[in-house]
């Protein structure tokens, strides 16, 4: 069953044959919606982050945008445009954790069959599968990064280009723009390069002081132990400021025909969140403050992709769809590619660009986490419609929320001794929508 309900047909001539050539794909990694430039304010202090907040003014900020609630999961959905319930990965990919199938058709294996050849590339985190080579199986001919979830240390890693590893030294946010310049240096047009940083993924380090304006940061660990928050905010800065490095690196002709696809895999660590949401709310979990993400479409330079640029959207929209979208803008012929047994959980995002008076996408977003490390509380599947959020617990039990009423969360309507007609109704469509699913694999227990 297919749960992201589009309100209207894909519209494929939307993807006109002039669309624009190339894709800047960047996923910022533990970077909640609290936290990003351009959403909805919570009431946080945020990094400067004028590099976004440019590229909102030349598109548009998604600020109803769903993910999973870990990384590996998002990142499955982005290259297959997929639920996690069919691709099998429902968490963080480790030795004990299902990596993405080989035989899943990926975002790089469609480009590749492109009548225009379609140049790709990824540069940073990939954390799919544990091979060095994973990546270049998976359909990227080049790949420059690190192949697991987390790095030990930003100043001192292993870093892998196509299978061969090697000491680096440079911050892990710089050598991935430096990368992300290099391979554009012989890149043929049109091209899709996936950007996917580390920052501002735990461990907590002070990147280099000319990325960021947050003070002298010493760096020791009695100092981000005492200010954990001021360190977040110097990573998400400096993750801004190299993307402007990149941006700025690129052929301004060739930044003029492409168009940049932002995003953040999950929600926040909870103690980074700035209290935001509840305690112990964030990355990880199935509420609010573990799925909702920060989400930018907009062109790089002046291409006249966007209608009315620098708009926000309330539409729901989720990571399954930057796959289509990709394709949709490089490759208008892709669809008879796809075989009918890659069915496709995501719709186009170009609707929603080129149309201000479109402001409907999916009736559903589903976010779920499972695994063989996850426990029967933090197993299960989440499902919201545009007021309402439904969390159903392998552990047996569901919780309600009003959106609209309790962005925060605090006021589980499962609880009461009786809802009104417009809670009972969200509750019976959207346990209705859960329960026409296939079961989740049954998680060990504690």
């Amino acid at each position: 069953m297919r749960l992201l309900l589009p309100l209207m047909p894909l519209l494929a001539a939307c993807a006109r044959e002039d669309a624009p050539r190339n894709v800047l794909l960047v996923v910022a990694d533990d970077l909640g919606v609290e936290s990003a430039d351009c959403m909805p304010d919570r009431g946080v202090e945020r990094a400067p982050q004028p590099t976004l907040a440019a590229l909102c003014d030349r598109g548009v900020a998604f600020h109803q945008a769903w993910a999973s609630p870990v990384c590996s999961p998002t990142r499955a959905q982005l290259m297959t445009g997929q639920a996690a319930w069919r691709t099998g990965v429902g968490e963080t990919v480790t030795e004990l954790s299902p990596a993405l199938p080989q035989s899943t058709l990926s975002l790089p294996e469609v480009l590749g069959t492109a009548a225009r050849p379609v140049d790709r590339a990824l540069v940073g985190k990939w954390h799919l599968d544990l091979g060095a080579r994973s990546p270049n199986e998976h359909g990227w001919p080049w790949f420059q990064g690190w192949i697991e979830g987390r790095l030990a240390d930003y100043y001192d890693n292993e870093l892998v280009e196509n299978g061969v590893a090697r000491q680096s030294t440079v911050y892990a946010t710089t050598a991935t723009v430096d990368g992300a310049l290099q391979w554009l240096e012989t890149a043929e047009e049109p091209f899709v390069l996936q950007v996917s940083f580390y920052a501002p993924h735990t461990p907590l380090q002070a990147p280099p002081p000319d990325l960021h304006s947050q003070g002298a940061l010493p760096g020791d660990e009695a100092d981000i132990e005492a200010r954990p928050d001021v360190y977040f905010r110097a990573m998400v800065e400096a993750m801004d400021t190299e993307l402007g490095r990149l941006l700025d690196g690129m052929d301004p002709d060739v930044r003029d025909r492409t168009v940049v696809v932002w995003l953040g895999d999950n929600g926040t660590e909870p103690e980074l969140n700035g209290g935001a949401w509840p305690e112990a709310r964030g990355k990880g979990s199935l509420f609010e403050a573990g799925v909702h993400v920060p989400m930018v479409v907009a062109a790089a330079g002046d291409l006249p992709l966007v209608g009315s640029p620098g708009r926000s959207s309330d539409a729901l929209v989720s990571a399954v769809d930057v796959f289509p979208t990709v394709l949709d803008l490089v490759d208008p012929s892709w669809r008879a590619r796809v075989p009918v047994d890659h069915p496709l959980d995501g719709d186009s995002l170009l609707p929603l660009l080129q149309d201000p008076s479109v402001d409907a996408h999916h009736e559903l977003l589903l976010a779920e986490k499972f695994g063989p490390r996850s426990s029967p509380v933090n197993t299960g599947r989440t499902v919201r419609d545009a007021r309402y959020h439904l969390i159903r617990r392998a552990a047996g039990f569901d919780q309600l929320f009003d959106l609209a009423l309790d962005p925060r969360e605090e006021r589980d309507l499962m609880l009461e001794d009786s809802l009104d007609d417009g809670a009972a109704d969200a509750r019976d469509r959207l346990s209705a929508a859960l329960d026409a699913l296939p079961p989740l694999p049954e998680p060990e227990t504690e």
